[in-house]
């Protein structure tokens, strides 16, 4: 799998605006990031036809 080089600077983009908006917290938990890792993903996955724009991106709590 090749990967472009200008869309993951655009996502990292996106994930950053949304740690952002979300003052560095869980949306779903509300948990800091010091109470476990973050990680971002899409609310509708790409597998099915989910976008990679903001409004389709989600900070959550990763698993330890």
């Amino acid at each position: 799998v090749i990967q472009d080089p200008t869309f993951e600077a655009h996502f990292k983009i996106i994930i950053s605006k949304k740690l952002n908006e979300c003052a560095n917290k869980c949306e779903i938990t509300g948990l800091p990031a010091t109470e476990g890792k973050l990680a971002a993903d899409h609310w509708i996955p790409k597998e099915k036809e989910g976008e990679s724009v903001e409004n389709n991106c989600v900070i959550f709590r990763a698993e330890k």
